[in-house]
């Protein structure tokens, strides 16, 4: 638990990292958006690049907020979804124990008002507010509870069950040498969850926002199997829920009128687009059809960064090349060092990627938050 130690640690993962050389960086990312700040209100840069829309509005809200994904969203399944285009829809139809503050994305109370944590670091207490589902439902923490034995169950085959091992009996249940009933999730009654650790996890708490950790119903799920994400059967317990659907078209949300904090909630409804072309979104955008872009064209990048709607903010994310070390010549970390010494990572970032994205040295990328709690990466050269 103690921050010094937790710093001291990373650095020395990085150390390991940047000696053996299983994997090179490359680049450090930056989050590059498109909207109209004079039309669109409540989006912050944070180091995440995570945008909760429960503050999100254009103009007075009546209207539509039309959002490039850049994708089609593969599923609205929280226990099974992946990537970002799915948490970032989901973000809006579901909330977890906590929200992400929409500036600094630390974890803020949403269904559990509050927890207490016991003197070892190993209990966790949830207390939830009374707050309902889209159909008038009560959230309780059964919902919880269910949700996540259900990602640990192996038979979810959820690629992020791994994320909460340190849960006691966790590990055991999602690799089928334990039960359900020995994970220690655990409601007490409807409104408190009680969680026990293997031991203190710091970073939990980072977690409670996640939606690999969302709550969702057992009772729909029995009733309707894999249907239960299409609309007409969906429910979901966010600021907004599923109103249509059309596979590679459009997802239409609207506003929940049963959400427990909707007189926050500005925006009546918004529509996500999976436009893949980064050249057709973005004449899409420029012809109004669409209000936020995720990704710009690279052709473009160097003229878009003079004007006022183009927003570029630092992003804690790393890209890298990996290798399979157990293939020659790859075993050899001399040869993997070799490599490494030489990609031009200056000519990639200012010839190629124009976009502010920095030559990257190391695996941590620079962020004052880390470095005022003591953090320094150390390049692998100089």
């Amino acid at each position: 638990l103690d921050p010094q130690k937790r710093m001291a640690l990373l650095q020395k993962a990085e150390e390991i990292l940047l000696d053996e050389m299983p994997v090179i960086p490359i680049y450090f990312y930056v989050s590059q958006t498109m909207y109209r700040p004079k039309e669109i209100k409540g989006i912050y840069p944070n180091l995440q690049n995570i945008h909760p829309l429960t503050e999100v509005v254009k103009g007075d809200g009546k209207g539509t907020l039309v959002i490039n994904n850049h994708t089609e969203v593969a599923t609205l399944d929280p226990g099974i979804a992946r990537g970002v285009p799915e948490h970032r829809v989901q973000m809006a139809l579901f909330e977890g124990l906590m929200n992400y503050d929409p500036k600094t994305c630390d974890p803020v109370p949403g269904v559990a008002k509050n927890y207490t944590l016991s003197d070892d670091g190993m209990t966790y207490t949830f207390h939830l507010r009374d707050c309902t589902w889209s159909d008038g439902v009560p959230v309780r923490a059964q919902d919880f509870e269910y949700a996540w034995k259900r990602v640990l169950d192996p038979k979810t085959a959820s690629d992020y069950a791994h994320l909460i091992y340190f849960i006691k009996g966790a590990e055991a249940y999602n690799k089928g040498e334990g039960k359900a009933a020995d994970v220690a999730v655990k409601a007490k009654n409807d409104k408190t969850l009680v969680v026990e650790l293997n031991h203190p996890t710091s970073y939990f708490k980072n977690l409670f926002p996640f939606f690999t950790l969302y709550p969702v119903r057992e009772d729909l799920i029995k009733k309707h199997g894999q249907d239960w994400t299409k609309p007409g059967k969906f429910v979901g317990n966010g600021a907004f829920q599923l109103k249509k659907w059309v596979t590679n078209e459009y997802i239409l949300l609207e506003k929940n009128p049963k959400y427990w904090n909707e007189k926050k909630v500005k925006q009546s409804q918004i529509k996500w687009l999976p436009t893949e072309n980064v050249s057709t979104a973005f004449n899409m955008y420029e012809a109004g059809q669409c209000d936020y872009l995720g990704a710009i064209p690279l052709d473009y990048i160097e003229e878009l960064a003079k004007r006022p709607d183009f927003h570029q903010s630092t992003y804690l994310g790393t890209y890298y090349f990996s290798f399979n070390v157990t293939e020659e010549p790859f075993n050899d970390k001399k040869v993997r060092r070799a490599l490494a010494l030489a990609i031009d990572r200056e000519t990639i970032c200012e010839n190629i990627l124009k976009g502010g994205q920095k030559p990257a040295y190391s695996f941590v990328p620079p962020a004052k938050v880390l470095e005022e709690k003591g953090f320094k990466s150390k390049p692998f050269v100089e």
